[in-house]
């Protein structure tokens, strides 16, 4: 039987998993392509919920699933299954193209992303097996502004799935994408998962902070995964500090000339002369020094352990481009008194 949820075909596999059903289903999927490609559908959810089954023919499944990939074109998954099932699911489904998800729900979060507008709290159990699949969950959900929470005890994990503050709990979760030949024009992303999921306390601790030391009002507007913007016309400044311990990277904070002006004025409750960059670099390397303060101490209550270096000031973006790693990083588009800042971190 099958239906369409979110932009995502549900199939149900009923009864049992045998040669014919696993036909009838093919054959299911095969006259679902018009559909698909009419309806820019996102995905294939079988759920093999409360099915008899041999591991034979659930290999086989697998087998003709990851030929009917590159058919459809669109991810596939197989859901709503035992953790027998899913243990013998993750090592079947190796380098292949298809997707292992918990609950119907998960599947949505990682095929339809685009239609959770808000931002969410998603708790992932972390048991250490595969640290880097996890990554790439984390990773997904990051670009699309979600808070991520971790665990690897799972005692804990099934503690705060009943906190009522966490939106998507993940576990039994694989994403399967085969690694293909590294694109020499790609940048990496080399940010730890640690530091992925206190992103938050970066981005909280500059609002607080800001808006502290100069009475304006300070917002976080959207953040993405990207290199640094080398695209900001106006003149800038900007400052960078290094931090290493539990997290290591790089923060960088840059202002257009205007708003760092406005801003070091306001910190400092006297009028600067446009011309004095020595005085706004320092207000900048000043705010940079309070932020990244404020974060350690934050962290710190997370028992997170973090050194900030002192902070390097540069007054063009060509030269604050050059003082970091050519990697992607979080960029974060933040405003003061509704006028545009940047915050970016990267490894």
């Amino acid at each position: 039987m099958k239906s369409i949820k979110d932009k995502i075909v549900y199939f149900t596999y009923e009864s049992k998993i045998d040669e014919r059903s696993n036909r009838l289903l093919f054959q299911e999927i095969r006259d679902m392509k018009d559909a698909i490609n009419s309806r820019n559908l996102s995905g294939v959810f079988i759920s093999i919920q409360n099915v008899t089954y041999d591991f034979d023919t659930l290999k086989k499944l697998v087998e003709e699933l990851q030929k009917m990939c590159s058919f459809i074109e669109i991810p596939i998954a197989i859901g709503e299954f035992t953790t027998i099932q899913y243990e013998f699911l993750k090592k079947q489904t190796k380098n292949t193209y298809i997707k292992l998800f918990k609950t119907f729900g998960l599947a949505q979060l990682f095929l339809n992303t685009k239609n959770f507008k808000n931002q969410l709290r998603i708790l992932m159990f972390d048991d250490g097996e595969n640290e880097e699949e996890l990554d790439r969950q984390a990773s997904m959900l990051t670009r699309y502004e979600h808070n991520i929470l971790y665990t690897k005890d799972i005692e804990e994990f099934k503690r705060k799935i009943t906190d009522t503050n966490v939106d998507f709990s993940v576990n039994q979760t694989k994403i399967n994408l085969i690694k293909e030949k590294k694109d020499p024009t790609k940048k990496a992303f080399l940010l730890s998962r640690k530091l992925i999921s206190n992103l938050a306390v970066f981005t909280d601790t500059a609002v607080d902070n800001l808006e502290t030391m100069t009475g304006l009002k300070a917002t976080k507007t959207s953040h993405s995964i990207s290199p640094f913007d080398q695209s900001i016309k106006n003149s800038i400044v900007s400052s960078i500090m290094q931090f290493k311990g539990d997290i290591e990277g790089q923060f960088v904070l840059v202002f257009p000339n205007d708003i760092a002006k406005l801003s070091v004025e306001a910190m400092l409750s006297e009028k600067l002369d446009q011309n004095d960059i020595e005085a706004i670099s320092d207000g900048i390397g000043e705010f940079c020094n309070i932020i990244t303060g404020g974060t350690k101490t934050a962290l710190s209550k997370k028992d997170v352990k973090v050194l900030f270096d002192l902070p390097r000031t540069y007054t063009s973006i060509n030269s604050t481009n050059n003082a970091l790693p050519q990697n992607n990083g979080i960029w974060i588009n933040m405003e003061l008194e509704s006028k545009p800042f940047y915050m970016y971190i990267t490894k």
